[in-house]
This record gives structure tokens, C-alpha cells and sequence, in this order.
């Protein structure tokens, strides 16, 4: 969230911004210092700023509770896709990972990570799938707005 903020003070008059490079640097910051090798399609994207700080928001959960979950135990060992495109009028947005699997939600009753993610998902008109087998998938899909 610090370089969606860092990019709207240097352009102060603008109301959209380029996501797809915000989160390349989420991303990388996450990613600094772990041997994880991360797969990324990552579509050149704008988005109106109030959208990049609410999927910014969500992808920083998301990324933490991967590299927090999925690669525990494992030493350097694991695999991260991230997936980031514009669909008919929507942002997809998807994590999925080679780890253990997330566990069903009886199992986490106090795990609020989702939860958040969902919550900001349905502030921007849309949704949360979540595969929680083995080698977990996350897809979060949000109104694009033009």
C-alpha cells in the first residue's frame, strides 16, 4: 500500500492507477529473501485507485498467508503462479501455490485471513473462490470500472 501511496503523491491529479506494476513490487518485496520460484502472468492493468488499494489489500493477505502456510516446513522448496487479468469487465486476480492445501473451514474456525479477503472482494462487486486441495488456488474477481 506504501507504493500505491509513494505513486499518488508524486501524480497528485489522478484518479487511476497502473496495478500490474504495484503489484510486481508487492510481489518482489514478499518474495525477498525466500527461494520460492513464482510463476507470474501479470496483464498490463489501470484501475481506478479506490479498486487498487482494496485488490492491493487483498493481494497482500493473500501472498502473506502463502508464503506464511504453503512453504512451511518445506526448506526452499515451493511454487507460487500469480495471475492478474481483465476478464468482460472484471480484474481476476489468482494465487495458487504447491503447498499442503488450506484447511476446510471447520478446521481454522478463528482464521480471519479469508474473511478479509472476502469482505473487500464484496466491497468492489465481487468474489472469492477458494480450492482447498492440495496445491491451493485462490481466484478473487472484482469490477474492473471503467
Amino acid at each position: 500500500m506504501a507504493a500505491i501511496q509513494e505513486e499518488l503523491v508524486s501524480q497528485p491529479h489522478t484518479d487511476r492507477i497502473d496495478f500490474a506494476s504495484q503489484l510486481r513490487r508487492l510481489m518482489e518485496a514478499m518474495h525477498d529473501g525466500t527461494q520460492v520460484e513464482v510463476i507470474a502472468e501479470i496483464e498490463a492493468l489501470e484501475m481506478p485507485v479506490d479498486r487498487a488499494l482494496s485488490l492491493g489489500l487483498i493481494a497482500t493477505e493473500l501472498l502473506s498467508n502463502v508464503y506464511k502456510h504453503a512453504f512451511r516446513g518445506r526448506g526452499t522448496d515451493g511454487r507460487l503462479w500469480v495471475s492478474l487479468r481483465s476478464i468482460g469487465g472484471m480484474v481476476v486476480l489468482t494465487l495458487r501455490d504447491d503447498g499442503p492445501g488450506i484447511p476446510p473451514p471447520e478446521a481454522r474456525p478463528h482464521s480471519v485471513g479469508l474473511q478479509i479477503v472476502e469482505a473487500l472482494a464484496a466491497q468492489g462487486d465481487g468474489e472469492v473462490e477458494v480450492d482447498t486441495a492440495p496445491g491451493s488456488t485462490v481466484r478473487v474477481c472484482v469490477k474492473a470500472l471503467a
